[in-house]
């Protein structure tokens, strides 16, 4: 979105939403922050460092801020899991469109006490936040194997299985909902030539389903029935502007039931911004 068209649409917010606005006071998505960074920067420019520039600059970030976040207010959305239901907030993500690129935006919600957001060259991943095993876990867990050590002893075996376990976690397969946007082709197209793709990875692919959420499709792949097989489900989009958005929701068999239905509950909230 250019300047002008930036500058013209803050200057005509309906008051409704500006009221509206007002009455929230939810955390702020990175989505949201980002909108208000880009106003102030904007409005910085055109005002350089004057007093007036640096209040307009705070006053505009603050309700611009509030504005988007009324639009994309945070959610508490039903997880299900092992056959129970429970309601946890997820909190927006996403871009705006870009004018200049002719490139569609997006909208999704995700579980920020569970997942942290990353970007990286455009591509957007989702991924299990991790806290390693404290000492406090470590010495509970193995009471009778440190029982009895000397106290050098003692430290020593603590450390090794506090290394132990944090090796055991890099060596998991990965966890993690990526997105990135293709241009020029379909979702049918793109789902064929990924499949093509994954061939040497995946022991089994599945056949390609229509997606019921979404304009698009799916499947789903995986190398193997045990606890620790990667797997993953692969969803092809279409952007309304002649590409599509893959997201590719990556997991392992003992995570399928955790992980991996989360990650299906979140991309169903995907919705694109034209």
């Amino acid at each position: 979105m250019n300047t002008e068209k930036l500058i013209y649409a803050i200057g005509n917010i309906d008051k409704k939403y500006i009221y509206e606005a007002n009455k929230k006071t939810k955390k702020h998505s990175q989505f949201l922050k980002s909108v208000a960074v880009i106003a102030a920067i904007l409005l910085a420019v055109m005002f350089f460092n004057t007093e007036i520039g640096v209040k307009a600059v705070d006053y505009i970030k603050n309700i611009t801020t509030e504005i988007f976040e009324s639009i994309f207010p945070d959610k508490d959305i039903p997880v299900y899991y092992e056959g129970t239901t429970e309601y946890e907030t997820h909190v927006a993500m996403g871009e705006i469109p870009d004018e200049e690129t002719n490139s569609p935006g997006f909208s999704m919600y995700y579980d920020t006490e569970r997942y942290k957001l990353h970007n990286e060259d455009g591509i957007y991943y989702i991924r299990t936040k991790h806290t390693p095993i404290s000492r406090e876990e470590i010495i509970e867990n193995n009471s009778d194997l440190l029982n009895g050590l000397e106290e050098s002893e003692k430290e020593a075996e603590i450390q090794r299985l506090i290394d132990e376990n944090e090796k055991f976690y890099n060596n998991l397969p990965v966890c993690e909902i990526e997105i990135v946007r293709i241009n020029e082709t379909t979702p049918e197209n793109a789902a064929e030539i990924h499949k093509k793709e994954l061939i040497q990875e995946f022991n089994a692919i599945s056949e390609t389903e229509k997606d019921p959420n979404h304009n698009g499709v799916y499947f789903f792949v995986s190398d193997g029935d045990n606890w620790d097989s990667a797997m993953a489900y692969i969803y092809f989009i279409d952007d309304e502007n002649d590409g599509v958005f893959r997201l590719t929701a990556r997991f392992f068999g003992e995570a399928s039931e955790g992980h991996g239905n989360r990650f299906r509950q979140m991309i169903d909230t995907f919705k694109v911004i034209s």
